[in-house]
């Protein structure tokens, strides 16, 4: 079977978003490129260096009252479930989610 080749224009959260779905059909139809302006992704979600400070623009904390939102969400960046290294030497304590991960195995859990 050809596959059927879709260009995405933008590397923004909608634009990774489509791309990440389109990959995951089972079948293996389709050949993905996404299109970005600049040499970053993320669209407007992201993190500058302003004067020696670091600020965020944009969207950082995803939350919907739909549910298949949230589990969306989820599977993507899963809840913390350990104290991460900034916690611990920072003496913080946070709600964590039984069976979470840690953010820097985060990018481990995600790629399998």
């Amino acid at each position: 079977m050809k596959k059927q080749k879709v260009v995405i224009i933008g590397a923004g959260p909608a634009g990774l978003t489509t791309g990440y779905e389109l990959l995951k059909d089972e079948d293996k139809k389709y050949e993905v490129v996404i299109l970005e302006e600049t040499e970053e992704i993320g669209g407007i979600s992201k993190t500058i260096n302003y004067k020696g400070n670091r600020m965020d623009i944009g969207g950082h904390r995803f939350f919907s009252k739909n549910n298949e939102v949230m589990e969306f969400w989820e599977e993507l960046m899963p809840l913390q479930g350990k104290d991460s290294f900034d916690d611990k030497k920072l003496h913080r304590h946070k709600k964590l989610k039984k069976g979470g991960v840690r953010s820097r195995d985060r990018k481990q859990c995600n790629a399998s």
